[in-house]
């Protein structure tokens, strides 16, 4: 185990798809919910008596700078489902120039989702 989700103060919840890896050994992946999100975000999942509100985070794990100790991670894109931003994002790409590429599942203009790219 190299990270916990917390789904509070701006971490994403639920991984919702596989890590890309990058240079360094950087991993980059997506939540599912979690994130920044504001009173008004459309997106809150309740599992249990656990609320997680957010549409979702693009994120970044950065290995230790020795071994066994603990990684870094930085939310490099928290969706609001709101005014035109998706929301639930799954899979990322990572293009040969360090952009990432992914689907967010809903939100949108119409709603019904999002092609959005993220430079780490």
């Amino acid at each position: 185990m190299i990270y916990n989700f917390a789904g509070t103060n701006g971490d994403g919840a639920y991984p919702s798809a596989g890590v890309v890896l990058g240079e360094n050994g950087v991993l980059y992946g997506t939540t599912g919910y979690g994130g920044s999100a504001t009173s008004g975000s459309p997106c809150v999942y309740l599992p249990g008596a656990n609320v997680v509100n957010g549409c979702g985070t693009v994120y970044a794990l950065t290995p230790p700078a020795t071994p066994g100790g603990a990684w870094t991670e930085t939310v490099l894109q928290s969706f609001t489902g709101q005014n035109g931003d998706g929301a639930n994002p799954g899979p990322l790409v990572l293009s040969s120039s360090g952009v990432l590429y992914g689907v967010a599942t809903s939100g949108g203009t119409a709603g019904a989702g999002t092609i959005f790219a993220v430079k780490p």
